[in-house]
């Protein structure tokens, strides 16, 4: 929808969430809107390399993103707990007992 909002300039200012947009290449489409649009882009650190793309071929104005330590690495460098991938292991995890069928 940034896109379209983009395009209609119903909006000046995104703030995406990039592990929810389709993929890298959804998101460099929303940076490239944006500055056709003249419309700006929030980033966080966890996108460290599209702050770096939108840095050096769109924007050129660098982000400073909030640091949060449960990002360690650039990227979508972030992992499930064990106890999750545990709990939530199909067809063996606590999670699906009682859902399966026998």
């Amino acid at each position: 929808m940034f896109k379209q909002f983009l395009q209609a300039s119903a909006l000046q200012f995104v703030q995406i969430d990039s592990c929810r947009l389709g993929s890298v290449n959804e998101n460099l489409a929303v940076l490239l809107m944006a500055c056709k649009f003249q419309g700006g882009v929030g980033l966080c650190e966890l996108v460290q390399h599209l702050i770096l793309f939108d840095y050096i071929s769109v924007s050129t104005s660098l982000h400073n993103p909030i640091v949060h330590k449960r990002y360690p690495d650039p990227g979508y460098s972030t992992e499930m707990l064990e106890e999750s991938m545990s709990r939530y292991q199909y067809p063996q995890g606590e999670a699906w007992q009682g859902h399966t069928q026998s």
